[in-house]
């Protein structure tokens, strides 16, 4: 634990792991009921390896006390690279690298490998917000200085820490995923019969595809996903990693984590053909979202994609009452299956001067683009038009 500062009875301190902090005091900041921001999700990546060590993810989180009591925090981690993120710099890095500057490490307030929205600076609820919040952008932005990093990135922040960041002079940055809201649907048809035919259609048809070729889903939750699920799960989120030429981030011990520290949060769609477990999906949740996070295949099945990774996790959110299905990041195809775009911001504070101009006058003009874009989208919605 490292001591920034210290005013009016408040001490900023950076901690290199949520070890450092009891899981009661941490999650009492956090009134939203977000999975990923718990003590147990974010400390699970760091007991199990995901993050720190030679991931390029190192845990520098940002805490404010007052005396022993912890007030305030911001997850954040001290980066080597930029993978893992959703809110894409690599451009940014390279113009640093031929500009003959440094660009890493960089720091990072964010969910690891969760494009998630949500909180960012989070603020114990007996405790007034605006300054405590205030005074994690200072802290942050004095951590930056003292470690003479290039950059710090809040990535998915939520409408209310948005306008705190965007008042500290940080540059903002938008983007855009597709979510899906609960209408008050009482059955999938109904969901389907808002649906323009054309979109109704595709969707039977993929259904139809997977029951036809014998494959059976179900949603098994917390308790229930048992011990070959986990392995066989893993073993198939890896393979998938692989055949895309990607990594595969979370190890077997994250998911085991897991399962034993927030089993009510599990929500896991299987799919098996005959005996053989051939897919599957994991959605977190919370009270009123559904989060879909990791899928594992053993090869290609017609349609088995979107049935495990949305119409079946749309039936759950449907039958449990859920009102919000966030399915992930990027993916225009998810529009004609009822998402439909939803903005996201990330806020970038950055030490150079001339590099701050250019990319404020940058992202004016990208955010010109992506706002375009979605009106685009919009337009050609898949539901029947009013």
């Amino acid at each position: 634990m490292v001591e920034l500062s210290s005013a009016a009875s408040i001490t900023a301190r950076v901690i290199a792991s949520l070890d450092e902090v009891a899981a009661d005091q941490w999650n009492a900041l956090d009134a939203t009921d977000n999975p990923f921001l718990s003590h147990q999700f974010l400390s699970a990546l760091e007991n199990t390896g995901c993050v720190g060590g030679p991931s390029g993810w190192h845990p520098e989180h940002i805490t404010l006390w007052q005396n022993n009591q912890l007030v305030a925090a911001a997850p954040a981690y001290r980066k080597d690279h930029s993978f893992g993120e959703y809110v894409f710099d690599f451009a940014w890095a390279d113009a640093y690298r031929r500009a003959g500057l440094r660009y890493y490490p960089k720091l990072l307030v964010a969910v690891p490998f969760s494009p998630v929205t949500g909180p960012r600076l989070l603020v114990h609820p007996h405790h007034a917000a605006e300054p405590l919040k205030a005074k994690l952008i200072d802290a942050l932005i004095a951590h930056c200085h003292a470690r003479g990093y290039s950059t710090a990135h809040i990535l998915f922040p939520d409408g209310r820490d948005r306008q705190h960041l965007a008042a500290s002079g940080m540059i903002e940055r938008s983007g855009f995923q597709f979510h899906w809201r609960n209408e008050g649907y009482a059955a999938f048809d109904d969901y389907l019969s808002a649906l323009s035919a054309r979109k109704r259609k595709n969707i039977q048809r993929e259904r139809r595809q997977v029951h036809e070729a014998g494959i059976h889903l179900r949603v098994i939750t917390g308790a229930q996903v048992q011990e070959v699920d986990w392995n066989r799960f893993y073993q198939l989120y890896r393979f998938s990693a692989e055949i895309k030429g990607g990594s595969a981030y979370l190890t077997r011990a994250f998911f085991e984590e897991l399962a034993r520290r927030m089993p009510q949060r599990i929500v896991l769609v299987e799919a098996a053909r005959g005996a053989e477990l051939i897919a599957y999906a994991l959605c977190l949740r919370s009270g009123d979202t559904l989060y879909g996070r990791n899928w594992g295949t053993s090869g290609f099945y017609p349609g088995l994609h979107f049935d495990a990774c949305y119409y079946t996790p749309l039936e759950y959110c449907i039958e449990q009452g859920i009102q919000h299905f966030d399915a992930g990041a990027q993916g225009e195809h998810k529009l004609a299956r009822g998402f439909l775009p939803m903005p996201t911001y990330s806020f970038h504070w950055v030490a150079h001067s001339e590099f701050r101009d250019i990319l404020r006058r940058y992202l004016k003009e990208e955010t010109r683009h992506v706002e375009h874009y979605v009106d685009e989208l919009e337009a050609a919605g898949p539901y029947k038009k009013q």
